[in-house]
C-alpha cells in the first residue's frame, strides 16, 4: 500500500489502497493463467459470467480485518486473503466459492457449505 510520505508524518489522513473484489478477481485470473491453469479465452468467460451475479462489497470485512479474520487466519494455518473469505461467510451464513482447495477443507472443516466450481 502506498504511503505518500505527508500522510506518515499527519496520521489524521487517510490511507488508500486498491478495491478488495476487483483485486481478487484479477488476481486469479492472472495466477491461473501463469499457472497454466486457464486461458485468456478462459479468463474472458469467467468474467461474462461473473457479471451475471450480483455481487456486493461487504462493508463490515474491513472492521472485522484486525481481529476476526487475523485470528481467523492463525487459526486455520489460511493468507488473511483466504481467511477474509472464510469470515465473511462464517459471519454472514453464506456458502463460499474456490477453486483454492484449503480453503474448500477448512470451509467444510467448520460447517461452510461450498459452491460447485
Amino acid at each position: 500500500m502506498p504511503i505518500p510520505s505527508e500522510t506518515a508524518s499527519d496520521p489524521g489522513k487517510p490511507w488508500s489502497q486498491p478495491s478488495g473484489p476487483l483485486r481478487s478477481v484479477a488476481n486469479t485470473l492472472v495466477m491461473g493463467q501463469r499457472r497454466k491453469r486457464s486461458t485468456p479465452a478462459q479468463a474472458a468467460t469467467w468474467l461474462s459470467l461473473l457479471k451475471v451475479f450480483p455481487i456486493t462489497v461487504d462493508p463490515e470485512t474491513a472492521s472485522h480485518a484486525w481481529v476476526e479474520t487475523l485470528a481467523l487466519a492463525r487459526a486455520q494455518d489460511l493468507s488473511a486473503f483466504d481467511a477474509a473469505y472464510l469470515e465473511l461467510a462464517m459471519r454472514r451464513g453464506l456458502p463460499l466459492a474456490t477453486l483454492n482447495d484449503k480453503l474448500k477443507a477448512t470451509a467444510a472443516a467448520v460447517g461452510i457449505a461450498l459452491y460447485a466450481c
